[in-house]
């Protein structure tokens, strides 16, 4: 797999959307909306999302999620040719969605104003992306989270640029976590070194890539199979 870096992100694109075995595509959404597109967003959700939304305190995190579940749900159904609304989401043992009898596979993350979503025909992938928050007490988290190794390859960064390790190591971490379907609610092996090449993970080959994906943002994207052919789309407001 091959992520393009220096390519722009293309206009969400018209048409129904199509992809082969093979393929996969790579969404940028942009959740800071208006009231009125957040209200049109929420009356695609599904009860139990609305009452997730619901308790969420922050109206920023409570509209952010309402924006970032939306508007998967305006794109899956561009693949699937169903209204958003229509969507049923059925969920694994550790909470990963998937939807019955379809070949695609797709994950979501959000963070602040950007959320970015992966999907394929054919193969398993997590993505995860954080905002670089200079505020958070990074190595008290990597403490608690991070393995021996992965607190040494954290050291292994300068100062100037540890912060931002910390994110290369938490979304790697966080995706290959997701592509199998557990999350931080398991907790994994050691990751890669940190080029992010493939690692052996239970019994699934992964391969992991950071891409760019807006300024103050560290994210990577993880997938188990074989990908032919990337994609990157832009889903305007």
């Amino acid at each position: 797999m091959n992520l393009p870096t220096s390519t722009p992100w293309d206009n969400y694109p018209p048409g129904k959307l199509t992809l082969k075995r093979g393929d996969l595509h790579l969404w940028r959404i942009h959740l800071d909306l208006s009231p009125e597109k957040i209200a049109l967003l929420k009356k695609t959700l599904s009860s139990d999302e609305i009452i997730r939304a619901d308790r969420l305190i922050a109206p920023v995190k409570r509209e952010n999620f309402i924006a970032s579940r939306g508007s998967l749900r305006v794109i899956l159904g561009r693949y699937l040719d169903l209204k958003p609304g229509e969507i049923q989401f059925e969920y694994g043992e550790e909470g990963k969605p998937f939807i019955k009898k379809i070949p695609l596979s797709f994950n979501l993350s959000h963070s602040a104003d950007w959320a970015a979503l992966a999907v394929t025909n054919g193969s398993e992938v997590g993505i995860d992306i954080e905002y670089i928050d200079p505020r958070l007490d990074y190595e008290k988290v990597a403490a608690q989270f991070f393995s021996l190794q992965e607190r040494d390859r954290l050291m292994q960064f300068s100062p100037r640029r540890r912060r931002r390790g910390f994110y290369r190591i938490w979304t790697a971490k966080e995706g290959t976590l997701k592509c199998s379907g557990s999350g931080f609610t398991r907790q994994g092996g050691d990751l890669p070194r940190e080029n992010l090449h493939s690692l052996d993970f239970s019994t699934n080959n992964f391969e992991l890539n950071a891409f760019h994906l807006a300024k103050n943002y560290v994210a990577t994207l993880v997938a188990a199979g074989d990908i032919s052919s990337v994609k990157r789309w832009h889903l305007k407001g």
